[in-house]
């Protein structure tokens, strides 16, 4: 991050949903600096009118007219956290310079609560790992916890000598695609604009409701806080010309689907599914390898699979970010135990319990072909 300049320090907390969409041209010219997409105004705007009852407040530093640094948090109990515990998207506070962060730092300082998380925090980012040592003289109990990669396939290079790398991963993909194609008609439409997103959307979460999902009761409900998230993002994008969906169809059947935010030159998907009535010929995968092809053909650098870490992505990843939440706490009891756990207990105890735990699909992947670097 650069030493910055001196900033007139003009500390604004936004309260109201309606004054963070008049500022919405001065977030986004910052915002736009970012490398993905998840600190956009579309993204935590749609987070916001998601949580509609939330005590959601976003920390804005000006120097003049400009927007020099910005922090959603929402305050819950006793805590004030970052928008999106449950997305797993890589967070980052938003700031133009350290003297910016600084600044911004200073505003969360003072907030009258006992904790404050930074959720899915990217490892080793300067920003939040500045704004937490910031925090350590007012809440200096900090841990981390909730580990995570986000993996991703780097499409800079030639996507003959990326399938020749990673072909011993998928090559059965490959021959399952050709038979949904041969026997089945299956007709693929791969990182296209959408034509009638509401349509698409509800036809997506139907497909995914119908299958082990919406058994286990973690499909994305037509009504529920996320559904109403996930579709004022995909509103937001799709005004500004970034939202792709990619299918499957058999027979006019939608059998698998994806929907992926394209920005700064790299595809986010955020949500995708598909017909386990065709397990035996995995649309899932046969649709992704061929969207990774086309992030090649479309000269993007790369394709980012977010949320968890899954054996699924491994066959197609070529690199990783690390990501924790970052908490820090005033000295309290409950934080102290928390604290000493982290430290002393758990490096034995997640062993322990890890043993027999490992579902057949985290347990097969080999050592990737070529290096997978982790920021």
């Amino acid at each position: 991050m650069e030493e910055g300049r001196a900033v007139g320090s003009q500390l604004e907390w936004i309260v109201r949903r309606d004054r963070f969409g008049q500022v919405a041209a001065a977030w986004e010219a910052l915002a736009r600096t970012e490398p993905d997409p998840f600190m956009r105004h579309a993204w935590l705007d749609a987070w916001w009118a998601a949580h509609p009852n939330a005590d959601a407040r976003v920390a804005v530093v000006w120097d003049g007219g400009e927007l020099v640094a910005g922090l959603p948090l929402m305050l819950r109990d006793d805590e004030a956290q970052s928008f999106g515990e449950a997305l797993l998207v890589p967070f980052r506070p938003l700031a133009r310079d350290r003297v910016a962060l600084t600044a911004l730092t200073r505003a969360v300082v003072a907030l009258p609560v006992a904790t404050v998380t930074l959720h899915s925090a990217v490892r080793g980012d300067p920003r939040a790992e500045g704004l937490v040592r910031g925090l350590r003289g007012s809440r200096p109990i900090v841990t981390r916890s909730h580990p995570n990669r986000f993996l991703a396939v780097e499409t800079r290079g030639s996507w003959d000598d990326y399938r020749r790398a990673m072909r011993s991963r998928w090559g059965s993909v490959e021959r399952k695609g050709r038979k949904l194609a041969r026997d089945h008609g299956a007709r693929l439409g791969i990182v296209e604009p959408p034509t009638n997103l509401a349509a698409q959307l509800d036809e997506g979460f139907a497909l995914e409701a119908r299958g082990w999902k919406g058994e286990a009761g973690t499909a994305v409900d037509r009504d529920s806080v996320y559904a109403v998230f996930l579709r004022a993002a995909a509103r937001g994008f799709d005004a500004a010309g970034e939202l792709r969906c990619s299918e499957i169809r058999v027979d006019g059947r939608l059998v698998a689907w994806d929907v992926a935010i394209l920005s700064c030159r790299r595809l986010y998907s955020l949500k995708t599914t598909y017909d386990e009535d065709f397990a035996t010929l995995s649309p899932g995968l046969v649709l992704r390898r061929a969207i990774v092809e086309r992030c090649f053909a479309l000269g993007l650098d790369g394709h980012e699979f977010g949320g968890r870490d899954m054996g699924w992505k491994r066959r197609f990843a070529t690199s990783a970010r690390a990501s924790n939440s970052l908490r820090g706490d005033r000295v309290r009891p409950k934080p102290l135990a928390r604290l000493a756990y982290q430290r002393l207990a758990r490096p034995f105890v997640d062993p322990l319990r890890a043993r027999g735990r490992v579902s057949p699909d985290e347990r097969w992947p080999p050592p990737p072909p070529r290096a997978v670097p982790i920021d």
